[in-house]
């Protein structure tokens, strides 16, 4: 179901809007029945902030001395919209002779009860909190963890321990631990505590530390461990004891109070990574009491609104209203920071953008079970029906599939809702680009939009013509394709890999599967024979493609792969001129080169300006040859490239001549 509905809104929006506009910073316009709801939350909240209106509160704020130390009282009203009664309080307050009245002072023993265990959604919250890892980052560190033997299995969503769980053995295993090793001796010699109770799903364990590790062993995944460990070392420890005291006073009718802590044991605090609870010492009061009063003032301040949803207030909502699993919470978050929806700012905070914001809105406008929580998690509790056998999975998944087909079609319908905001936002198609190459077809220049994704559109056509992801792109020397009569286009990566295209035929390929489109230039295409002609096989690792001679790198001569990065620098600053000829090696089947050499710079033992021969089997022209190698520029990144020398030619002509041989052993054979 979700990627039935999730391929046919992605498919049908990315289309429609990259088609009117240049500048909307995305490649993909993505659906998902779990993504949207994810950024339905960040933009709600980003509504309520948007939408707050400050209010002006006060307070009455009285300080007190006593045994040389200042005191600050909280007001039992904590503050008031009015400004009138606060006055009227305030005015009570500093009578003459006032005095604040102690009228209880109370003690009583409490604590703060130990951790749950560890499970993936709290693990992944604690670590965006305190760590500032996100969510994808978390998890990815975890399962490392967890493959080298550190950490039990990290996505799971029980988080108690079952009853045979070997926690002796567990807290046994981190005894030698540098940091923690003397408190888990400790625990050990005087018992550990019994996990608190939660809730078994019947699927893993929770998170739990296998065995020690330093920060020397794990690198950058240690802060995690050390996270993870210590929580575990928690929910095994006592409860935090402490006394809490409060004192209130009475200053002419109005309450105030001071409170104080003093910390009996600190049980588990002692091992997290936040530190012992600390005292709040305050002098002794006995009731009736009367302290001299040392100022009065009326605070003001204005009502602030909430903020911006963290990755872990987002990872609460998300495990509250049922959107998506322990296993894909992470994923989700990542789509919408990844699609540029939101943007990740400090504290971990998640600010929707104009994109995000616009997608949901029209969402809501159209039909707001596309975007709402709700009909995500109906989809859920059906799935978990299945699960327990009380709904069939045939049943449940064409209801689900005919419910979305019919919010596709009314969405298609009334997508220029959607559109109308998107207008407001972005600059319209026809605004955008850079007029580059003329349309074969009506003569007039296409632009270029060099924001991704990159594309060229004829504004008389109304077409667009999809282009390569990465290189600078200029005119080349106003040549036509012979083929569509479309002015050929010149790209050059960051590599130094130079190629022509035409902006129809790479679009719409007219030789091979339009499945290969993008992945090379096709060498039975007439601008490649003609300006990229091909001379010999790669000879880079598990590259099938085919070097081609570069005719416009003189004086530095090269040939490129037209699959990966692989280049040769060849003659470089000795030849005038190179051709590829229609003549083809005897050994080696690599296409003769034909080269014109400078004046004074040729290789040749009699000083010959001319010579014809194979790059692979002659010795004059394998010399003179350095190879360059490098990741698949079309769909990667550019990489620094390693260079090798010539040897690597030997190599690949003993491959060439390998391959003649075997394919004249199958020729006898047969």
């Amino acid at each position: 179901m979700d990627l039935k509905l999730g391929c046919a809104f992605t498919r049908f929006q990315t289309k429609f809007f990259q088609g009117k506009y240049g500048d909307l910073d995305t490649n993909l316009v993505s659906y998902g029945p779990c993504q949207t709801p994810t950024l339905w939350f960040c933009v709600q909240r980003s509504d309520e902030i948007n939408t707050f209106q400050p209010k002006t509160y006060y307070t009455v704020d009285v300080t007190l001395s006593k045994a040389g130390r200042e005191l600050a009282l909280q007001w039992d009203r904590e503050q008031t919209f009015d400004m009138g009664a606060c006055k009227k309080s305030m005015s009570l307050v500093q009578e003459d002779q006032a005095k604040a009245v102690v009228t209880d002072v109370t003690q009583k023993e409490d604590r703060m009860a130990r951790p749950q265990a560890l499970n993936t959604v709290a693990m992944l919250k604690m670590a965006s909190t305190r760590l500032g890892l996100g969510p994808q980052q978390a998890l990815h560190l975890a399962e490392r963890l967890y493959l080298d033997g550190y950490l039990t299995y990290p996505r799971t969503e029980t988080n108690t321990y079952p009853k045979n769980f070997d926690l002796q053995g567990a807290v046994r295993a981190q005894t030698g631990h540098p940091v923690w090793g003397s408190y888990s001796n400790d625990l050990l010699s005087g018992g550990l505590a019994r996990p608190r109770e939660g809730v078994d799903m019947g699927d893993h364990p929770p998170i739990t530390p296998v065995r020690a590790a330093t920060e020397g062993q794990l690198g950058d995944a240690y802060r995690l461990y050390d996270m993870i460990t210590r929580h575990f070392l928690a929910t095994v420890s006592r409860d935090c004891k402490f006394q809490k005291i409060r004192v209130n006073f009475n200053i002419n009718g109005e309450g105030f109070s001071i409170s104080g802590r003093k910390v009996i044991d600190p049980g588990f605090t002692a091992i997290q990574r936040s530190g012992e609870m600390e005292d709040v010492v305050i002098p002794d009061f006995q009731k009736g009491e009367a302290v001299d009063i040392r100022k009065v003032s009326m605070g003001t301040g204005k009502t602030r609104p909430p903020p911006y949803l963290s990755e872990s207030d987002l990872l609460s909502l998300m495990e509250k209203h049922g959107i998506g699993t322990d296993a894909s919470m992470a994923t989700h978050i990542n789509n919408i920071c990844e699609r540029n929806y939101v943007q990740l700012a400090e504290g971990r905070r998640l600010i929707p953008t104009q994109l995000g914001i616009a997608l949901v809105h029209g969402y809501e406008k159209v039909d707001n079970e596309l975007v709402i929580p709700k009909v995500r998690a109906n989809m859920e509790a059906m799935c978990t029906k299945v699960a327990e056998g009380r709904a069939e999975k045939w049943r449940v998944i064409q209801d689900g599939l005919r419910l979305f087909k019919e919010k596709f079609i009314y969405y298609v319908k009334n997508v220029d809702i959607v559109d109308q905001l998107f207008q407001c936002i972005f600059t319209p198609l026809e605004a955008s680009g850079r007029p580059l190459s003329r349309c074969g077809d009506c003569q007039r220049y296409l632009a270029v939009v060099d924001r991704k994704p990159v594309r060229m559109f004829c504004k008389t056509c109304n077409r667009i013509f999809k282009m390569p992801q990465n290189g600078q792109m200029k005119l080349y020397k106003e040549l036509k394709c012979p083929l569509d009569n479309f002015e050929l286009v010149f790209v050059a990566n960051k590599v130094g890999k130079s190629y022509p295209i035409c902006p129809k035929c790479y679009d719409t390929p007219p030789y091979g599967e339009k499945e290969e489109q993008g992945k090379h230039w096709n060498l039975d295409h007439p601008i490649y024979k003609k300006y990229r002609p091909a001379v010999m096989d790669c000879f880079a690792d598990h590259c099938s493609g085919t070097l081609c001679l570069d005719v416009d790198s003189g004086p530095k001569w090269q040939m490129d792969c037209n699959v990966c990065l692989q280049q040769l620098s060849i003659f470089e600053d000795k030849a005038h001129k190179i051709k590829a000829t229609s003549d083809y090696c005897e050994e080696c089947s690599s296409v003769l080169l034909e080269v014109v050499f400078n004046k004074g710079k040729s290789p040749l033992p009699d000083g010959q300006l001319e010579m014809k021969g194979c790059l692979v089997c002659d010795e004059v022209f394998s010399a003179h040859a350095v190879s360059k190698t490098g990741k698949n520029f079309f769909r990667r990144s550019p990489g620094k490239g390693k260079v090798r020398t010539n040897a690597s030619l030997l190599v690949t002509r003993a491959s060439l001549l390998g391959r003649r041989a075997s394919l004249l052993v199958a020729f006898c054979y047969l």
